[in-house]
């Protein structure tokens, strides 16, 4: 299995070197960009797990990147917002956005660590729900066709056995037309003759 990857967002290069260097060390593979513009060209190309993005940056800013990503609940991406420049406007704006974590400046990195860990764990058990979601959903209907066949199949059964239990006890005079009703067979050769009775002639 290949490492994770995570691409940090950030004018600034020295948080783009200690990030670097702290993630590197926990297996992650990085990417990065210094603006949202350059970071929506490095989504063309890849997929990481996790975006760590500034919001104060030259050219295009943290929010209107988001506002260009439009990122839905089920996308593989998470995104952690690390800025030292958050009000609750901001904030507000971030999570409706779908961002799962802010982190403000100055941060440790162990602070971030355990936010790209939540990130990433949060949206794999969201993902494992929906899969577990969708079986249960596709077992339910696969189970109601079965009960429908296997309804159909005791009816037919049912009315095969009735037509056997008829074959093998046929009446002698009677029998059933196709309305359900009963046909007379006594009659069909003339008027049927008393035992006592004598012919003319």
């Amino acid at each position: 299995m290949s490492n994770p990857s995570v691409l940090v967002i950030d004018d600034d290069f020295a948080v783009r070197g200690a990030i670097n260097v702290g993630l590197r060390l926990e297996g992650y593979d990085l990417l990065f960009a210094e603006n949202g513009a350059d970071a929506l060209e490095v989504l063309k190309e890849a997929t990481p797990r996790v975006v760590i993005l500034d919001l104060k940056m030259p050219v295009m800013d943290g929010l209107e990147f988001l506002s260009n990503l439009q990122l839905k609940p089920s996308d593989p991406i998470s995104v952690v917002v690390l800025t030292g420049y958050v009000d609750n406007d901001s904030a507000e704006a971030c999570y409706r956005a779908g961002v799962s974590a802010l982190v403000k400046k100055p941060f440790t990195l162990n602070e971030l660590r355990g936010a790209v860990q939540t990130a990433i764990a949060c949206r794999e058990h969201s993902q494992l729900f929906k899969e577990m979601l969708m079986e249960r959903v596709s077992s339910d209907v696969i189970q109601e066709k079965i009960s429908q066949r296997l309804e159909v199949l005791g009816k037919y059964l049912q009315e095969l056995a009735q037509v056997r239990r008829k074959a093998s006890n046929p009446s002698q005079d009677t029998l059933r037309s196709d309305s359900g009703g009963v046909l007379d067979l006594s009659n069909l050769d003339g008027p049927r003759m008393d035992a006592g009775s004598s012919s003319e002639g």
